[in-house]
């Protein structure tokens, strides 16, 4: 299950290693919504989402993110995909603070 939630509007949680977070006009997060995953698409230019810039090994510029009351809309009521406990997405960060 996401660590980051949606309620009432908002998200609340943190997001590693987040790509091209400074160029984007828009990104999807997946968040818990009642206790399931599900699809929301956030405004990166918020002033909500508190920004750490990462260093990473490939040199993409990558974020850590954390969302505070940051406005969300949903996406999608059908994340089959997510739904799966066997399907596990890792993600290998070597990530410091600049």
């Amino acid at each position: 299950e996401p660590k980051t939630t949606f309620k009432d509007g908002k998200l609340n949680g943190v997001k590693q290693c987040v790509p091209y977070v400074d160029i984007a006009t828009r990104m999807l997060v997946v968040a818990a919504d009642a206790g399931k995953p599900s699809l929301f698409m956030v405004d990166p230019k918020d002033s909500s989402i508190v920004k750490t810039a990462l260093w990473s090994s490939s040199y993409e510029p990558q974020h850590h993110l954390e969302f505070k009351n940051t406005p969300a809309k949903k996406r999608n009521q059908n994340l089959f995909l997510f739904e799966s406990k066997k399907l596990r997405s890792y993600f290998t960060c070597f990530a410091r603070r600049l």
